[in-house]
């Protein structure tokens, strides 16, 4: 559970220019984040589509090396500050490197729930595969149903109180 935690609690800042293993993401206009890999100040490993990160056919993503203007497609890039990999600058971009052309990451396709970009830029840099949009989003699901089975239940007791007294002053 430490791992999880840990390599949840990343900090993320606003900076112009990654150093080599970074772990960066940009934030998309549809409002997740997309992860990748420095290798250097211009090119970035991460899983995506060859066109414009289309992920909407997993045997058309893999593992590329693109340009950072291309990984960042104008939005704003983000950098983990401070650098807390376990791995050093190097064997991070070595590992990443090692995924290159693979149209599957851990033995499976690509899959926006359970294996994606940053699945995989965690793993690369901290070894632990997990992405916390996805963690977010099922507890902001979970709270979501919660709180409306809770409004139901409430409804139906107070439906129900209503309607015992309508009967007992009949």
């Amino acid at each position: 559970m430490t791992k999880i935690l840990y390599a949840l609690d990343m900090s993320f800042v606003k900076r112009s220019v990654p150093h080599t293993g970074d772990i960066i993401r940009t934030k998309r206009k549809f409002g997740y984040y997309h992860f990748g890999i420095a290798i250097n100040e211009n090119e970035v490993i991460h899983y995506s589509g060859r066109v414009n990160d289309n992920v909407t056919n997993a045997n058309q993503v893999e593992i590329i090396k693109t340009s950072l203007d291309m990984f960042l497609r104008g939005d704003e890039l983000e950098i983990n500050y401070p650098y807390n990999s376990p791995y050093s600058p190097d064997e991070v971009v070595d590992r990443a490197l090692s995924y290159l052309g693979e149209k599957r990451f851990d033995n499976k396709p690509y899959n926006f729930i359970t294996n994606n970009c940053e699945h995989f830029a965690r793993y690369i840099y901290f070894n632990v595969k997990e992405s916390k949009q996805v963690l977010l989003g099922a507890i902001v699901a979970a709270i979501g149903v919660t709180t409306i089975t809770t409004i139901l239940s409430s409804t139906a007791i107070i439906t129900d109180s209503i309607k015992n007294n309508r009967d007992n002053k009949k």
